[in-house]
């Protein structure tokens, strides 16, 4: 008969050991991901911002165009540009890390369960 040990401790493996903290780590680490969260927060609303603007300002820019009016398209288009050069250095990048980093924290979730579960909660 197999042991069923073996899923057991690969679960544990995902899940990486948290140190153990002191009570002002422990205090410090509770403030820490509010503030976090209010930076996330103000960075995504500044990010919705400024995608708002740029795409205002490209619908300025075609009505200049329309318009003839090179003046006004070349200073719309130079604040359309600096906006985007804003947006990169706020906006964080549209990638997958997002996803990745939630399959990671659904294991570790997946293990903590898997392990209360076959330990009966002497774990």
């Amino acid at each position: 008969m197999r042991s069923g040990l073996a899923p057991l401790v690969f679960l544990l493996l995902l899940a990486p050991a948290a140190p153990a903290e002191t009570g002002d780590e422990a205090a410090a680490s509770d403030e820490a991901p509010a503030a976090q969260s209010e930076e996330r927060r103000e960075r995504v609303r500044s990010c919705q911002t400024l995608r708002k603007q740029i795409a205002h300002f490209e619908e300025v820019a075609e009505r200049a165009r329309e318009r003839d009016d090179e003046v006004w398209e070349q200073g719309t288009e130079r604040h359309v540009a600096s906006l985007e050069a804003r947006a990169e250095r706020v906006c964080p990048p549209d990638d997958d890390d997002g996803a990745f980093a939630a399959l990671g924290r659904l294991a570790r979730g997946a293990a903590r369960t898997a392990v209360r579960l076959f330990s009966a909660g002497a774990l």
